[in-house]
């Protein structure tokens, strides 16, 4: 195992151990070395596609990477969310993972709602939308939020609203 991967793996694992649910993922910064994953996501993100598809991780640990890697660049984060749909198709990553990298419950959801004016981002979403694993409450957010521009909209109003604080 090359040295980067093996060290990623321990830093998920300590996350891991710090936090003992997802079920408030703010938590997550509550952890230093969480932190420094996710303010500089590109230094792991080959490690991270290999994680992501692997069974080494939990998948506690592979939501825990996801969330991690949400400040990539837009072009990056879609190969990557990409990659997870092979993954979820090819049963070695869990539905979960894939949610939290395309939706993630902090964020206002994520690089697919910043990004969802391009064409690039439709055709990535349009995935989702065919997969038939995907929830439909998520599918249905899609349809009536995401590809309208509605999502983006929220964001943008939420963004300046506390710029100005």
């Amino acid at each position: 195992m090359n040295p980067s991967l093996s060290k990623l793996i321990q830093q998920i694992m300590e996350i891991d151990r710090e936090i003992e649910d997802l079920s408030v993922p703010g938590d997550l910064f509550s952890s230093k070395t969480f932190i420094a994953l996710y303010e500089n996501p590109g230094g792991i993100i080959e490690d991270a596609r290999t994680l992501l598809r692997h069974l080494v991780l939990t998948p506690k640990q592979k939501q825990i990477l996801a969330y991690s890697l949400q400040k990539l660049p837009a072009e990056e984060y879609r190969n990557l969310v990409s990659h997870v749909i092979d993954g979820v198709i090819e049963d070695e990553t869990d539905l979960k993972t894939l949610e939290v990298l395309t939706f993630p419950s902090f964020d206002w959801g994520g690089g697919l709602v910043k990004t969802s004016d391009t064409p690039e981002t439709i055709e990535l979403v349009k995935r989702l939308l065919e997969l038939e694993k995907f929830p439909p409450g998520r599918k249905t957010y899609i349809q009536t939020r995401v590809l309208n521009g509605t999502a983006k909209k929220e964001l943008i109003d939420y963004q300046e609203m506390y710029a100005e604080e």
